[in-house]
């Protein structure tokens, strides 16, 4: 039932005089007839006695008796409503309320159903409203133990299943606790020997190690970066696609005729580390090393593919000379040679380990360099990668020492075939900035490479040889410079070319042409004259005013000395090399010659 309301009806009081205030009077005397020194008792009599006056009042306070009414009743009509409406709304609750108790009491009087409405009467079945109260059984005191025993059983298993569960979570945290105990003092461990580890930006929980070069360029930067990962035991490892990249390897092989002579693989046991982690971490970092040397190796080699130098997808090939070239490789370890030269083997380790040299050199050159100069400005494209002199140097002192080589063992050759034929040839070399031997220096590989070689000709004369190998990329190669005497033949115009063959036969030239003045000055017999058009012929005008020509030449690392008279179709040659003197011609082909050479040409003159 709804709590009770109060009902408010609206008074209208009857119309009649209001009592107001002496104070409101006033006012509206003064509002109506004005200031009181202005009136006066005519005033009012003429005001009292005026009948227009009052017809006019009397019409306003009907108007006004009127409205008011109105507005009263439809108040009243109003208030009426709401209050229908609110005792509907009481009544319909009531009902409600009766049906409820009635369907409760349904089920045992009739008096209940008789008070329901119809429509519940209708919708609800008769007892749908009563209840029940239900005994409850007693359990015999058999069942109640047994059910006890069997409660007792099931909370000793659970207490049981409770103990073992807790001990074999004590055990697997005991476990997860040394698996992290030893996951961290390994992590210690490889901080302590130096390698720098850290974590990533974006996800503090990830733990990186830095095995690269700082100095890389971006690539090889980025690659330098890896993630450590913890195995079911607790040890560092390296994620498996870190050791696929660690499958290849650096190898310099030496070819002399297409054969293969010397090679040498750059391979480090690691014996100094201390872990299966650390010894992961540096064979690593050396492949990325090894990656990054070839790599950039290779874009070299196309700067200077002018200059018997090829590169493909993973080697290199250096032309040192005819028979020798170098191979530089990036694949899968090659098969180890059976016979080889220890020669070979000692260059091959050398370009190998003088690549990795420069390269190092080249990463200390760019850190001095960026932490001396400011920084660049921000730009949203990328930095240009630096060009590295890796192979240059190393080819120049190889192909600077191949030709140099080359013309010692001319020059050699020459001094063994002159000390049979009986005269002096010796040398001097002085080098600047050029390896001795199998030994690298860095000031050496910076720098020019030049070697001045200085001859003395058998009649005492100087022949002065000096030999350049340029790193700068328009004048690289080898180069030739000689000074010599103005002898009595005259030199060759050419005295600066960049061919070993071209500088070759200038000395042979050269000699030939000393041997020539130097047997103008020991001969003192006959008519003796020189064409200048042929500057290798001696011509010997006898007493029986014959002339015998006579040819000096110089090939090969051997000196001739040919004899032909005017008139005769035969021609005697007697030639020194290193095996000793013999005679070339037809009549004395093979005979031993035991005079020296201005013996052979004094007797020659002689008989002329």
């Amino acid at each position: 039932m709804s709590p009770g309301m109060s009902l408010t009806i609206p008074y209208e009081p009857a119309s009649g005089p209001k009592r107001t205030s002496l104070g409101s009077d006033v006012q509206q005397m003064v509002r109506q007839k004005g200031p009181f020194h202005t009136i006066t008792e005519d005033r009012l009599l003429e005001e009292f006695n005026a009948p227009q006056d009052e017809d006019v009042d009397s019409e306003q306070e009907d108007e006004t008796s009127v409205e008011g009414h109105q507005a009263t009743l439809e108040r009243l009509f109003k208030v009426k409503m709401e209050m229908l409406q609110q005792i509907g709304q009481v009544q319909q609750e009531l009902l409600t309320l009766i049906d409820g108790m009635s369907l409760v009491v349904a089920a045992n009087s009739r008096l209940g159903r008789s008070a329901m409405s119809p429509a519940l009467r209708d919708a609800v079945p008769v007892g749908s409203g009563a209840t029940r109260k239900i005994e409850r059984k007693r359990v015999p005191k058999e069942v109640v133990s047994k059910l006890m025993d069997v409660s007792t059983i099931y909370r000793a298993q659970a207490l049981e299943s409770a103990s073992q569960s807790l001990s074999k979570a004590a055990d697997r945290l005991e476990t997860e606790a040394q698996r992290q105990a030893k996951y961290w003092q390994q992590l210690a461990s490889l901080r302590a020997r130096g390698w720098p580890i850290s974590r990533l930006p974006n996800n503090n929980r990830v733990l990186v190690v830095h095995f690269g070069t700082a100095e890389s360029g971006p690539t090889y930067l980025n690659r330098g970066i890896v993630m450590l990962h913890q195995d079911a035991e607790g040890n560092l490892v390296l994620p498996g696609q870190l050791e696929a990249r660690t499958q290849k390897v650096l190898s310099v092989t030496i070819y002399r005729k297409n054969i293969v002579t010397g090679r040498y693989v750059c391979e480090q046991d690691h014996a100094d580390a201390q872990t299966k982690i650390e010894k992961d971490l540096l064979h690593a970092r050396e492949s990325l090393f090894q990656d990054e040397l070839f790599t950039e190796a290779a874009k070299e080699a196309r700067l200077i593919a002018n200059m018997d130098v090829k590169s493909r997808s993973s080697s290199i090939d250096l032309q040192l000379s005819a028979d020798c070239s170098v191979n530089i490789s990036y694949t899968t370890r090659p098969e180890d040679l059976q016979h080889d030269s220890q020669a070979d083997r000692d260059l091959a380790c050398l370009v190998a380990y003088g690549l990795r040299l420069m390269l190092v050199t080249e990463h200390e050159h760019r850190h001095i360099q960026r932490s001396q100069q400011k920084p660049p400005p921000l730009a949203p494209g990328s930095r240009p990668a630096p060009e590295y002199a890796l192979l240059r140097p190393i080819f120049a002192q190889l192909r600077h020492h191949d030709r140099l080589s080359g013309l010692l063992a001319t020059v050699r050759a020459y001094q063994v075939s002159l000390k049979v034929a009986g005269l002096n040839l010796s040398f001097d070399i002085e080098t600047q900035n050029a390896i001795e031997g199998y030994q690298l220096n860095l000031h050496a590989l910076r720098r020019m490479v030049a070697t001045e070689l200085k001859v003395s000709l058998p009649s005492g004369k100087f022949l002065t040889i000096k030999i350049e190998t340029h790193l700068a990329p328009p004048l690289f190669g080898t180069q030739y410079s000689s000074t010599t005497y103005e002898s009595i033949c005259g030199p060759r115009s050419c005295a600066q070319t960049s061919s070993m063959g071209d500088m070759t036969g200038f000395l042979e030239d050269v000699l030939a042409k000393d041997v020539v003045s130097m047997l103008l000055d020991e001969q003192r017999a006959g008519s003796w004259q020189v064409y200048r058009d042929c500057p290798l012929v001696l011509n010997i005008a006898g007493r029986q005013q014959t002339t015998t020509t006579i040819f000096v030449t110089c090939g090969q690392g051997r000196l001739a000395l040919s004899r032909l008279q005017r008139g005769s179709t035969s021609k005697e040659r007697v030639q020194w090399d290193q095996h000793g003197a013999h005679f070339i011609g037809e009549d004395r082909k093979g005979e031993d010659v035991e005079p020296t050479l201005i013996d052979i040409a004094a007797s020659w003159a002689s008989r002329s």
